[in-house]
């Protein structure tokens, strides 16, 4: 029979305490105590289960951080995906629950061999064409990209992460998704002579 102290202990420390914690400093099991509060209709706090929530949120997105594959790619890689999100692609949140982001670029169907190349160059990293869509798997990579990227809505670009593009392969994947070759020609006629003035332009 449990006593008077022992009723009281768990009355005023089972609503806002682990139920272990509250089992060993009675010297009862788990299920004794659950027994005993159960009999006096003693109940968890509100506040404590929302806590607890809380805890298995952080908790689930730690294991599946820890769970999933390492995301490492070359410099040409990042150099591609940094020219490629200034040009079609993006980076998505995803579902309300999703704890990481992940890449994403819609494409029409004549430019599929394009993106089909694109794919190729990310071989050995978890990206797919799924219909008219490249995208990768939600990593912290992208989400802390993300955060560079689009502080406060929409894209914005600053001077350090242009001083990150340093490869040819950025300005040649700026200029297939967005880019237009421009040229203009202009006439001397005292020498006879056309001059061609080709310019690369991003069409907005």
């Amino acid at each position: 029979m449990p006593s008077d102290h022992t009723i009281s202990y768990i009355k005023q420390h089972f609503p806002t305490s682990p139920t272990n914690v509250v089992a060993k400093a009675v010297n009862l099991s788990i299920s004794q105590v659950r027994t005993l509060a159960k009999k006096h209709n003693i109940k968890k706090c509100g506040l404590y289960k929302e806590g607890l929530k809380r805890q298995l949120v952080t908790d689930r997105g730690k294991w599946f951080e820890n769970s999933i594959s390492p995301f490492e790619l070359s410099h040409y890689q990042e150099q591609l995906l940094f020219g490629s999100l200034l040009g079609d692609g993006y980076i998505s949140t995803g579902a309300a629950r999703s704890v990481n982001c992940y890449y994403q670029e819609h494409f029409g169907d004549g430019q599929r061999g394009y993106r089909e190349w694109k794919l190729t160059q990310l071989h050995d990293l978890p990206f797919t064409i799924n219909g008219n869509y490249l995208r990768s798997a939600s990593y912290p990579y992208f989400k802390q990209l993300r955060e560079i990227l689009y502080r406060g809505g929409p894209k914005t670009l600053d001077k350090a992460f242009l001083d990150r593009c340093t490869h040819p392969v950025f300005l040649a994947v700026l200029y297939l998704d967005d880019g237009s070759l421009s040229v203009s020609f202009r006439f001397n006629a005292r020498n006879q002579s056309v001059y061609c003035m080709p310019s690369i332009m991003r069409i907005h």
